[in-house]
């Protein structure tokens, strides 16, 4: 009901394991699989990189949609040519979530590969 933006593709525990290595594969053009047999002196730098930005959060309250306690849309750019959205789907009292994650890889404005993953905390 309402968006976050922040800054960074990892948010926690969500993206720990999937995205960072879409994210390098795209960067390298390899298949997801393949990255950690490539050279490292390649796939290091886009890592340290990952770790290393800066994480910056606002939040964006929309008049059109009901004010909620948490947003249930994160949306984080790291960079011209991708995107992830986070959206939460369903909460468990006030330690439980889950919902679905979206990675979307741009060329010339047009979504040329979008990753998916389901997530719950």
């Amino acid at each position: 009901r309402n968006f976050k933006f922040n800054s960074t593709i990892e948010n926690g525990s969500l993206y720990e394991f999937y995205f960072p290595t879409e994210y390098v594969a795209y960067q390298l053009g390899i298949e997801k699989e393949k990255v950690f047999e490539y050279d490292k002196t390649k796939t290091y730098p886009i890592y340290k990189k990952l770790e290393q930005t800066k994480y910056k959060t606002s939040e964006l309250n929309l008049n059109c949609v009901k004010k909620k306690k948490k947003p249930n849309v994160v949306i984080s750019k790291l960079d011209k040519e991708s995107l992830i959205l986070n959206v939460t789907t369903k909460r468990v009292g006030k330690p439980g979530s889950s919902g679905k994650a979206y990675l979307f890889f741009f060329e010339n404005g047009k979504v040329v590969k979008v990753y998916k993953s389901s997530w719950i905390e």
